[in-house]
């Protein structure tokens, strides 16, 4: 199709329209039947009139070719979703197992693409996620948390944010609730505290991630996001039943913060003992 000099021609001048218009970005739908080459030259048009508009790509598996620095700035980040939903959802994977899955994922692609990643639990083409995690929304919250508290940009497909339920496509295109006497209150809540946490602490948005724990015997995962003086420290409890555990803590203070909570939890030997109740996380300001 943009083989045609006059498709190609059209395409770019909607592409100029509606980016000097002011759109902020582009979702391209599935981009990879398209040849590389006319995603290179458009790209440089998107670019050339707006520098930060972000591009990102509809690819489901490695997209890798696509994330060099000269077609897209990121993709829909489908990998993560299947990583999460086996360690969440469907619990197949251990801690570990799930860290591995991410670090392959990591290491595909370049460090800039990371954090701007689609990163996404359920999309427009997937069931729900309330509906995979079997209409349990702790299982929704906690692969939220990590949604959020992860490297990339988190993506919240309408309506998952009040507990929409729906299987495979069409189903899971119903229409949005505007009701809010239908919603699930508490877990909108939840997803209300997620995004004040990422945007009060530019930590969850830019740090870097470094796995602290991943215990596949009492089934949690402990990591850090670091960014300068601050550092923010993630505990997720998958099991069902609650976990008591020590985790180090190197900070100079003598309490640190529960953010989702608002608990203060005390400091000793650079050490925090944490209880968290089963299918729950923490997300404890450190510095």
């Amino acid at each position: 199709m943009v083989r045609n000099p006059d498709v190609q021609k059209y395409l770019f001048e909607v592409t100029r329209y509606w980016t000097e218009m002011g759109v902020d970005g582009w979702r391209l739908d599935v981009p990879n039947e398209i040849p590389h080459a006319f995603w290179k030259d458009w790209r440089k048009l998107v670019k050339s009139i707006n520098p930060e508009c972000y591009i990102t790509g509809e690819i489901w598996s490695d997209a890798s070719a696509w994330l060099q620095g000269d077609e897209f700035d990121a993709v829909m980040n489908y990998r993560f979703r299947d990583a999460c939903l086996d360690f969440f959802a469907s619990r197949r994977t251990t801690p570990t197992e799930f860290c591995q899955s991410l670090q392959t994922i990591r290491s595909s692609y370049p460090e800039e693409s990371l954090y701007a990643m689609q990163n996404l639990l359920g999309s427009h083409d997937t069931e729900r996620i309330l509906t995979v995690c079997k209409n349990d929304t702790a299982v929704e919250k906690l692969a939220a948390l990590f949604q959020f508290t992860y490297v990339g940009a988190p993506m919240i497909y309408y309506g998952d944010e009040i507990g929409m339920t729906g299987g495979k496509d069409p189903d899971c295109r119903r229409t949005m609730i505007w009701d809010e006497t239908q919603w699930n209150n508490d877990l909108h809540s939840f997803y209300r505290k997620l995004i004040h946490a990422r945007r009060e602490f530019s930590v969850l948005r830019r740090g870097s991630f470094d796995v602290l724990q991943a215990d596949n015997t009492q089934g949690f995962l402990a990591f850090t996001r670091t960014q300068g003086s601050q550092t923010m420290l993630v505990v997720l409890n998958r099991n069902l039943d609650p976990l008591t555990t020590s985790l180090a803590c190197a900070t100079a203070s003598t309490m640190v913060r529960d953010v989702l909570t608002g608990n203060s939890i005390a400091v000793e030997r650079k050490a925090v003992t944490l209880t968290i109740p089963g299918t729950t996380g923490m997300l404890i300001q450190i510095s």
